[in-house]
């Protein structure tokens, strides 16, 4: 099975489920259950049914995981490293979670992410890169301009939500990493939302086909209000709370 660098799915996707135990607390302020694609290879899921999640903490403060169990049989050690490797940003994130969205911070997610996947993984990238499917190229990202464009995304009257899919797209686009981009900026945008009470951002299996395609379009045009109109209607979860 391959996925390109777009995401295109070219082989059913296989489905793995990181199971948390039901004393594993997760945000103060949110629950996170649902579906978190984009891992390459393989769709990590999280499972609703054994995940219990309270909000009896002061505000913001968060509680990382005491326990993982993965379930991968038969599974490839570098779709393994891949699922850990987001298992160990989303401990980071959900012990950041309110520290403020800077490209400081994008960096660390992605040192996560990409962790011994790439040349090099947490910096901006500072050779070109192509995308399959797309004639498009994106430019070698400057940081000072990276630095005011994601400012800008996060200055805007705009609803969290807005901005979160703004800096998805923003990120994907760009690709500002080696490797790790849609992962980091799928992260990233679900800190906006999960920071502000505002649900998670979660591409499902069954919708993948459709979001390579208007993400893919989103390449070739430049124009995100189609990628964003889709993940608003299909990608958006409310968050199921358990007391």
């Amino acid at each position: 099975m391959r996925i390109c660098r777009c995401g295109a799915v070219q082989a059913p996707w296989r489905r793995f489920y990181v199971s948390y135990t039901a004393d594993d607390v997760c945000s103060a302020s949110a629950a996170v259950c649902g579906v978190i694609t984009g891992v390459k290879r393989t769709s990590v899921c999280f499972s609703k049914a054994s995940m219990h999640a309270m909000i009896q903490a002061s505000p913001g403060r968060a509680f990382l995981p005491a326990c993982v169990r993965i379930n991968v049989p038969g599974v490839q050690l570098d779709d393994i490293h891949a699922i850990l490797n987001m298992r160990d940003a989303w401990r980071f994130l959900m012990g950041s979670i309110d520290e403020p969205v800077t490209l400081e911070y994008r960096c660390k997610l992605n040192d996560f992410i990409a962790r011994n996947e790439a040349l090099e993984w947490g910096k901006l990238r500072t050779g070109s890169v192509a995308i399959s499917g797309t004639d498009y190229t994106p430019p070698v990202p400057q940081e000072a301009a990276v630095r005011a464009e994601l400012a800008a995304i996060l200055a805007t009257d705009a609803s969290a939500t807005e901005k979160a899919l703004n800096a998805f797209c923003w990120g994907t686009r760009g690709q500002l990493f080696r490797d790790g981009n849609k992962r980091t900026s799928l992260t990233l945008a679900n800190k906006i939302l999960l920071q502000a009470g505002a649900g998670m951002l979660t591409i499902s299996a069954k919708n993948m086909e459709q979001f390579n395609e208007a993400l893919l379009n989103y390449y070739d045009t430049a124009e995100a209000e189609p990628l964003k109109a889709f993940l608003y209607e299909n990608a958006i979860q409310g968050l199921e709370l358990h007391s």
